[in-house]
């Protein structure tokens, strides 16, 4: 009977665990969503002329990101997942480029208007926020001001 009732209390605790965790991504997505423009050289920018991503777009589900590949605007949209739990917190966004859709782990920042995602060009998830030329790619973005 000991038993039985320490492998009920591991599951209530688990499903509590669960049910914790759930409301932390709910309220960090909450504080996700919305509008960001990417801060290039301490500006925010709103066009594409850096070639970079100019815009990223969060809503409950779908990441939507507007990018300048050599000259040619495109826009890519997918799926994304957070886990604030971890330190750095993760995300993982599914995106389309070149008819290819792939998965990048990125780690994010997000400190009131200001968001910061850093990814690995080697497919692995970053473990800190330094930038490392030809291996990282690092975005700081300003959120978009509400009308």
């Amino acid at each position: 009977m000991r038993l039985i009732g320490l492998l009920a209390c591991g599951l209530v605790f688990t499903a509590n665990a669960v049910a914790r965790d759930d409301d932390v991504v709910k309220k960090e997505l909450a504080r996700l969503c919305g509008d960001w423009w990417e801060v290039v050289d301490a500006k925010v920018t709103k066009s594409l002329e850096h070639g970079k991503i100019e815009v990223v777009w969060f809503d409950a589900k779908l990441a939507s990101f507007s990018r300048d590949l050599g000259g040619v605007g495109s826009a890519s949209s997918g799926p994304y997942k957070i886990d604030p739990t971890k330190t750095p917190k993760a995300i993982d966004i599914t995106v389309v480029l070149g008819g290819t859709r792939k998965t990048e782990l990125y780690v994010y920042e997000l400190d009131g208007d200001t968001l910061r995602l850093h990814r690995s060009y080697k497919g692995d998830r970053p473990t800190d926020f330094v930038y490392r030329e030809g291996e990282t790619a690092l975005f700081t973005f300003k959120r978009v001001p509400m009308k």
